[in-house]
């Protein structure tokens, strides 16, 4: 019976006007049997309710992000094959100008400037110097000192004439001075004084001998013997430093090269020929 009422459903189905059915089984524990329920009579079935989709905005796209340019320094790694760049540190940056500066071809400007740039710091720091002898009871070095100072200032003031002469503007790199003890402090100015007297004015006078720059070669003579003289000074304070604690001495100083001197025993500079009566006094 079951069967048959399956095969009487098919038929109805392929039957041309047939109006759709739904077809279900009811089951209890006695018997089967087959409900048939014509659609027609069926309450419609009500129509989904949807939500309206959202506009969606556009992807915003962000352009990539790139640090400012800066200057970058290639190391090799070897161990890895990989050529690694990082961000060169200011005081890299610097040094790499210094050396530019240093390597870079020579002329006598240059070396003008170079000149005038450490005589401008020789000046402020003996001063300095000066002022600890003071406060150490080293009267005759702060004397000493003073001196030396005024001879940098006559260094200093023909460099700068003789470059603006050149077309140049002079230029100083202020440093803050070192001041240590006296002793050291004389040591320091020692070998200043020795490295200008027999390396650094020698170079700049064989090459403003070679551009034929008269003005250059009579500053950096004058200049370099005058070093010299002060280098010796320096060196007496050193080898007799407790002779010198004692109260402020008279030193002179020429004005046009800056030879200095404790006694006026002579009519004209030996270095540049001015006459004796112009010397300055630094106490």
């Amino acid at each position: 019976m079951k069967h048959f009422a399956k095969i009487l459903i098919l038929i109805m189905v392929l039957l041309p006007g047939f109006t759709p059915v739904y077809a279900a089984e009811k089951v209890d524990n006695k018997n089967t049997e087959m409900v048939v329920v014509n659609a027609s009579k069926m309450s419609a079935v009500p129509k989904v309710q949807t939500s309206p989709v959202p506009n969606i905005p556009k992807p915003v796209v962000l352009k990539p992000f790139t640090l400012p340019a800066s200057p970058v320094k290639v190391t090799p790694s070897y161990a890895s094959g990989v050529v690694v760049k990082r961000a060169i540190s200011a005081a890299e940056l610097t040094a790499m100008r210094e050396a530019a500066v240093a390597n870079a071809p020579k002329t006598t400007v240059a070396n003008l400037q170079e000149a005038f740039n450490g005589e401008s710091n020789a000046y402020v720091r003996y001063l300095a110097f000066a002022q600890k002898a003071d406060a150490e009871g080293y009267g005759k070095a702060a004397s000493l000192f003073r001196a030396a100072a005024m001879a940098e200032r006559v260094h200093l003031e023909r460099h700068a004439k003789i470059i603006k002469k050149l077309g140049a503007h002079p230029v100083a790199r202020m440093e803050p001075p070192n001041v240590k003890t006296t002793a050291e402090n004389l040591e320091s100015a020692f070998k200043g004084e020795t490295y200008e007297s027999t390396v650094m004015y020698p170079g700049f006078l064989a090459l403003a001998e070679k551009e034929g720059n008269e003005d250059a070669v009579d500053a950096f003579e004058d200049a370099q013997a005058a070093e010299a003289v002060h280098a010796a000074l320096y060196k007496s304070a050193i080898d007799h430093l407790k002779a010198w604690k004692t109260g402020r001495n008279d030193f002179y100083v020429c004005p046009g090269c800056g030879h200095v001197v404790e006694k006026l025993n002579f009519q004209e500079c030996p270095i540049c020929g001015t006459d004796k009566g112009k010397f300055l006094t630094a106490k």
